[in-house]
């Protein structure tokens, strides 16, 4: 049985990009770093396996001017000193939250988020964990394919 395509789904259900569009902006807008948000969105996406937003994160973080290197190991950040504590906290609680239930949020978890981010960022990193979730869940159900760009071809 083929699936509904990414146009359709989005003709069909306009509120559902729209209402994702909206916490997107509002995560957009807020005083969290851009590259971090890309962090997250990679790493949840590795970790649910969505190949649609992995294509477009990375090639956003790139465009952010994320390094590489650091890309290339994200899914294994905590085996390489190359995040800051900061970063280190916030990959934590994407991993726990995208997780659910079997890796929930400890009170230590909480407490090292809450030496490196405000309430208000706190707030901001759930909802783009909710976010990118919320999209890779979408995606794995309609199994959209990123468009493939062969270099030089």
């Amino acid at each position: 049985m083929s699936r509904i395509n990414q146009a359709k789904v989005y003709r069909l259900f306009p509120a559902l990009p729209q209402g994702l569009g909206l916490i997107a902006d509002a995560v957009d807008n807020t005083i969290l770093d851009k590259r971090l948000i890309c962090l997250l969105e990679i790493r949840a996406s590795q970790i649910n396996g969505c190949g649609f937003c992995l294509d477009m994160h990375f090639k956003h973080a790139r465009d952010l001017g994320e390094d590489q290197q650091r890309l290339d190991v994200i899914a294994a950040w905590r085996e390489v000193p190359w995040f800051s504590e900061q970063e280190a906290a916030a990959l934590n609680l994407c991993e726990r939250l995208t997780q659910l239930p079997s890796h929930q949020v400890s009170e230590a978890d909480y407490s090292d988020l809450s030496q490196h981010f405000s309430e208000t960022e706190r707030i901001a990193l759930v909802a783009t964990i909710v976010k990118i979730n919320s999209w890779n869940r979408i995606v794995a159900a309609f199994h959209f394919i990123p468009e493939r760009k062969i270099p030089n071809a």
